[in-house]
């Protein structure tokens, strides 16, 4: 159908860079898997289209993705174990960054003994194309977290997890967000 605003040639909404993209798996088992050194230079979104809450109506997380970088992304995912994974040094100066993100669906995905450290999302000093600063706004959403489970998954786990470093000028920084149904971190 051509380009759209925000989207590929395919209509789909723009996910940035994704070290890990394990979408719709079950059963997957994960151990000593390392995302490290990745950067995105991507643009913040555009307000050519207008100004918006979601990219495109096909889109399940709001702002625009295309500025984003994740080391591993399970998306629609089940049954899975991450063990003994690190994320280093994910950098996006006019984007969110997370290190692990469970999202759409996602259930029973278990994180154990996994770690992130230098995660860094909406650098003070970046600027758009016009040479302007970019600043947080509903299209560019500029935060950084080490785990983030989204508001559909379920019965998630992160256990004996590590995280150092994560910095936002322009946004939250979290090492844990924790939405969805029977979601836990715990220390065992």
């Amino acid at each position: 159908p051509g380009f759209v605003c925000n989207g590929d040639s395919m209509a789909h909404a723009n996910k940035g860079v994704v070290a890990y993209k394990i979408d719709g798996t079950r059963d997957i088992n994960m151990t000593e898997c390392t995302a490290t050194d990745v950067v995105n230079y991507g643009e913040e979104g555009s307000t050519r289209c207008g100004y918006y809450e979601y990219s495109l109506r096909s889109a399940t997380l709001p702002g625009y993705g295309g500025a984003e970088v994740r080391g591993f992304s399970l998306a629609g995912s089940k049954d899975g174990t991450l063990t003994d994974c690190a994320v280093v040094n994910l950098d996006s100066p006019k984007g969110t960054v997370v290190g692990y993100d469970i999202h759409t669906d996602g259930g029973n995905i278990t994180l154990i003994n996994c770690s992130e450290s230098g995660l860094v999302a909406g650098s003070r000093d970046a600027v758009n194309t016009a040479g302007t600063p970019v600043t947080a706004n509903p299209m560019t959403r500029c935060n950084a977290f080490g785990v983030r489970m989204g508001t559909q998954t379920h019965d998630n786990e992160v256990r004996q997890y590590c995280s150092s470093d994560i910095t936002s000028p322009l946004g939250v920084a979290a090492e844990v967000v924790v939405n969805g149904r029977n979601n836990r971190v715990s220390g065992e």
